[in-house]
């Protein structure tokens, strides 16, 4: 098996940035790509920008594309198959002292993190734009966003054996229709709860209403087309759900602090 060190990685890298203790590579992937079984020297967080990759580990497959996470610890085992649309991510080096100052890391019994980033998913969006500018606050957006990242991993999961729960299946149910529109009701009973119980347990676990959510994930994905396309802004709001070009424009100055004509002039 390989054993890749500090700053190696499979796949072209396109860009490496020190920030603050941080060592981000940006690495893209082929279509149909595969990467050997390896493991790395050191811990760091996968986080996936654009396309799909396949990742197998403990005898069990995890397809991730944008805003998935995946937490490697030291040494972990695994091989990666890159899906038929190529990908891209970031690998962010994670010092042991930065972890251990901040109470993040392994957890028993879970060796590997594959998970969504949920309602942190603005800060993927956050971390690429910080990785493009100048500004001096560029680094405290960044340690902010990747501690904002990490929280959205080490919450709870359900224990093996015991299935998804119902929380999570209403949070899939969000990342996955954001787009086409959603009614209480139709989540509520596709996940077999009370309304009002869903609103309050959905908020309580993860730190907000579910129209927050789906307003995240729906300007995480304008912000996507934005920075890889020269779409027009119209159709890239058409496509994301805003009613209107202006409505997108003040969902991406709500969450990233710029206007989507601002991020074009800079590309």
């Amino acid at each position: 098996m390989l054993r890749l060190g500090p700053g190696e990685y499979f796949g072209r890298i396109i860009d490496r940035q020190s920030i603050g203790p941080l060592a981000i590579t940006t690495t893209r992937y082929l279509p149909g790509e595969v990467l050997p079984r390896h493991s790395h020297d050191h811990q760091y967080l996968f986080v996936m920008l654009a396309g799909e990759m396949r990742e197998t580990a403990l005898r069990r497959d995890n397809v991730c594309s944008r805003g998935w996470l995946v937490y490697n610890e030291v040494g972990e085992p695994h091989c990666d198959e890159v899906c038929s649309h190529g990908a891209e991510g970031l690998n962010i080096e994670l010092p042991a002292e930065w972890l251990t100052k901040y109470r993040f890391g392994r957890r028993s019994g879970e060796p590997f993190f594959y998970r969504h980033a949920g309602p942190a998913v603005t800060a993927v969006g956050v971390i690429q734009l910080a990785l493009r500018s100048s500004d001096t606050l560029r680094t405290l957006a960044v340690e902010e966003a990747v501690i904002g990242l990490l929280e959205s991993v080490c919450q709870p999961v359900a224990r093996p054996g015991r299935g998804v729960s119902w929380l999570d299946r209403a949070e899939k149910a969000i990342r996955t229709n954001y787009c086409t529109g959603m009614r209480l009701d139709s989540i509520a009973d596709e996940v077999g709860v009370h309304p009002a119980h869903l609103c309050r347990e959905f908020h309580r676990k993860f730190g907000c209403t579910m129209t927050h959510y789906a307003a995240r994930l729906r300007s995480d994905d304008a912000l996507s087309r934005l920075l890889s396309s020269t779409v027009p802004l119209a159709p890239i709001a058409a496509q994301t759900g805003f009613a209107d070009q202006a409505h997108l424009t003040r969902s991406i100055r709500r969450f990233f602090g710029t206007t989507p004509g601002k991020l074009r002039r800079d590309a």
